[in-house]
């Protein structure tokens, strides 16, 4: 710098010199931040469309795995009533064949009858056992016992 020069230059001047100098970096650096916050923030905006598309990627995958258990459900509801209604068959029937085993243990065997007088009897008890008897007499006594 010519010496004759700064010497016009006043002091004044070189503080307007610097200040504008430093406006100028202050402007630079205020850029650079709004530049960098704009980045900042479409990033930020990019992550958080990332994350909700997962997000609802997952709720379909949720919602198809619900829709899978609730007819596996049905599934097994339908299974649990059919076969409910074949054990409640079964019973019955097992009851009809228990009643045709007693009609025919009922029944006397006439050459038996004449020789000694024996007759096949079967009597129920309250809780459904039986008792078969095969003799007239026998009936009073297996009578004493469901009393």
């Amino acid at each position: 710098i010519n010496p004759i020069i700064s010497s016009s230059c006043s002091q004044e001047d070189h503080q307007a010199f610097f200040s504008k100098e430093q406006n100028e970096e202050q402007e630079i650096r205020r850029i650079k931040r709004m530049i960098s916050n704009r980045e900042s923030a479409r990033r930020s905006r990019l992550r958080k469309r990332k994350q909700l598309e997962n997000l609802q990627s997952q709720v379909l995958q949720l919602l198809a795995a619900n829709h899978q258990l609730a007819e596996k459900l049905n599934l097994v509801m339908e299974s649990n009533y059919e076969i409910l209604q074949e054990n409640s068959r079964l019973r019955e029937e097992a009851i009809c064949l228990r009643n045709e085993l007693l009609m025919t243990s009922m029944k006397c065997d006439p050459l038996q009858e004449e020789d000694n007088g024996a007759c096949i009897h079967e009597i129920r008890t309250n809780n459904n056992q039986s008792i078969i008897s095969t003799s007239p007499n026998s009936i009073t006594s297996s009578m004493d016992i469901l009393r």
